[in-house]
């Protein structure tokens, strides 16, 4: 979804241990760095070498896009990436600049700004249950909520807003388990009478039924079988033998009765929990048990699998859950916290989320790229009872847990979604390096795609009062706030990382005495001017990476705070505007008041220089 930040990523994939050594000596070969052509030549090198190193694994990653590009295209990332990490601009890369440049990215991709917070949502559920829900479903393919209730003879269709639809009736036997089938567009559903039956999805009337030699747990639908002969497989999940087979049910797909979701689809393997303690893979092809996980000390009750992550996570009655690299039947890590048995995980389909959640209705979300606990929560003065299932609703970004009845929790969502923010913004940068624009509203910065509109990245709390101004470097790889309290920080544009700090001791450690009203940024000089409604103007040197160092302060032109700024290179004049109607000609060079210009009977906004002419 950031192109910008998923090349930088891809390179973080392939270094490893084992190739940093070799890697650091070609950059310390060069006393003073790596100039660009340099860098891109090393690099290409160290890509090629570990794409052929690591080929088998990546080309089972469908994420992985290093070894689909071409040479010229891998050379302008190279480039691009290049341009990133020497922020500066100096031309030259150290290894100490590519390291921490690599980390910072990393860290960032790691924090709160990049996975989001749940909330608990007001929203009632106003639904009749005649027991507390037992199982609940998520349909990705037509964007439906499913449940059962715990000796229930309904299975319970709702819409992706949690409004009943329709109740699909199991007349003999209580519901156990339901899938759905997107081929046939049909719902299936197990029930205690040994029946299995298929409903239209559109008129909810049963269409067909069949009998089942045992009573079914799970169900889970195999779209990629190919049956020429139209049958469907049910599989007995302790022993994946065939125990029983219906024609007519559509042209291809297998029908796979197991106790948990967990179908591996790159490695064509289904993944099988058993309260047993233990988690099986079988060939869906063959049937066949390929191997076993063992970890758990009590039963499993539920599988998540990520094909981007490669990871198999698994939950049950121990407090923890479990990751598992099934490639090479390996136990990852336990994710530690929960402080009673887990009632289901899910991944969250192309985010970095897991998500796992105990009978005592606390939730835990965890970062799949550092098993780092992001958010602990729970419904809010709401008696739930015990919580038996949870679904992930992810076209509105929800989750919907189920006890005595639903609650919702919603992700990210500002008050009003028709808005860029929650708060008001007051300033939009275009970037032109990056194509993205640049908005800041309250304590955070956004990131936005210019071409698409879409949202990138969030920098949030950027500093600990409203930012109020806001600028960009010469070259679009650095941002620079000012605050309420006076503070101006520089940030990295592609990462958010804080760079630097503009404070003095004359200003109580920082930039002005109170809020900074505008910034300009001086390509030429690599300076930054600041404004203030402490009526001065500072010009700052921003070219040292560690802080920024104060050049001049020009004070005594204004009797009001200072409220527009501007600056023209050809002129070497920098002008300012405030509430006291006056507008100001500041010589840049000496720092001096060159002249006053009178005529306007309110406060000044706005300011520019109609360069190459002599004209404001």
């Amino acid at each position: 979804s950031d192109p910008e930040k998923g090349f930088t990523m891809d390179i973080m994939m392939l270094i490893d241990m084992d190739k940093v050594g070799s890697l650091r000596d070609e950059f310390q070969q060069k006393e003073r760095g790596l100039s660009i052509t340099e860098f891109v030549q090393v690099m290409l090198r160290f890509v090629k070498s570990s794409n052929q190193s690591n080929e088998a694994a990546l080309l089972s990653d469908n994420k992985s896009h290093l070894h689909q590009l071409t040479e010229p295209q891998l050379i302008a990332y190279l480039s691009e990436l290049f341009a990133q990490i020497d922020i500066n601009g100096d031309g030259s890369m150290e290894w100490e600049e590519f390291t921490s440049f690599i980390v910072d990215t990393g860290l960032e991709s790691q924090q709160p700004n990049s996975i989001q917070m749940y909330h608990h949502s007001p929203w009632e559920d106003t639904s009749k249950h005649s027991a507390s829900i037992d199982r609940m479903y998520y349909f990705a393919s037509n964007d439906r909520l499913a449940l059962c209730e715990y000796g229930g003879h309904y299975l319970k269709i709702y819409n992706s807003k949690c409004e009943l639809l329709k109740a699909l009736k199991s007349p003999e036997g209580f519901v156990l388990c339901a899938e759905y089938v997107d081929k046939m567009n049909q719902y299936v559903i197990a029930s205690s009478d040994l029946q299995l039956r298929f409903f239209d999805d559109t008129t909810y009337r049963l269409i067909k039924s069949c009998h089942t030699p045992t009573s079914q747990n799970c169900l889970q639908w195999y779209p990629q079988a190919n049956s020429a002969s139209g049958i469907i497989y049910a599989w007995d999940a302790d022993k994946m033998d065939e125990r029983h087979h219906m024609g007519g049910i559509g042209r291809d797909g297998k029908l796979l009765t197991r106790s948990h979701d967990g179908i591996l689809e790159s490695l064509e393997t289904l993944a099988s929990a058993s309260m047993d303690k233990t988690i099986r893979l079988w060939d869906v092809n063959t049937g066949k048990h390929k191997q076993q996980l063992d970890g758990h000390t009590k039963g499993v009750r539920a599988l998540a699998y990520s094909s981007e992550y490669r990871f198999l996570v698994s939950a049950g009655f121990d407090f923890d859950a479990l990751v598992w690299n099934p490639y090479v039947d390996q136990l990852i890590l336990r994710l530690h916290g929960h402080q009673n048995s887990l009632c289901g995980v899910e991944i969250i389909p192309d985010t970095p989320q897991i998500i796992t959640a105990d009978i005592d209705g606390v939730f835990k979300v965890w970062d799949i790229r550092n098993f780092a606990c992001m958010q602990t929560f729970s419904a809010e003065n709401i008696n739930l009872g015990e919580i038996k299932a949870f679904a992930s609703i992810t076209s509105q970004k929800r989750i919907v847990a189920g006890g005595k009845r639903m609650t919702m929790f919603d992700y990210e969502k500002l008050r009003n979604p028709k808005l860029t923010d929650d708060f008001p913004v007051f300033v939009v940068l275009y970037n032109s390096v990056s194509l993205s624009l640049i908005t800041a509203a309250g304590t955070d910065v956004k990131i936005w795609d210019a071409h698409l509109g879409k949202l990138l990245r969030v920098y949030r709390n950027v500093s600990s009062t409203d930012v109020t101004a806001l600028c960009l470097d010469h070259r679009c790889r650095k941002f620079i706030i000012g605050d309420h309290e006076g503070n101006i920080r520089v940030f990295d544009y592609l990462n958010g990382s804080l760079m630097k700090s503009f404070e003095y001791a004359e200003t109580q450690n920082r930039a002005h005495l109170s809020e900074v009203s505008r910034l300009i940024y001086c390509n030429q000089y690599r300076c930054v001017i600041s404004v203030s409604w402490d009526m001065s103007v500072c010009i700052h040197d921003e070219s040292d990476p560690e802080h920024g160092i104060l050049l001049r302060k020009m004070v005594g032109g204004h009797s009001g705070d200072i409220t527009s700024l501007a600056f023209s290179y050809h002129l070497s004049l920098i002008a300012t505007g405030s509430l006291d109607c006056t507008i100001q000609i500041w010589d840049y060079e000496f720092g001096r008041l060159d002249g006053t210009c009178i005529g306007h009977t309110s406060g000044i906004s706005c300011l520019t220089f109609l360069d190459p002419y002599p004209l404001l």
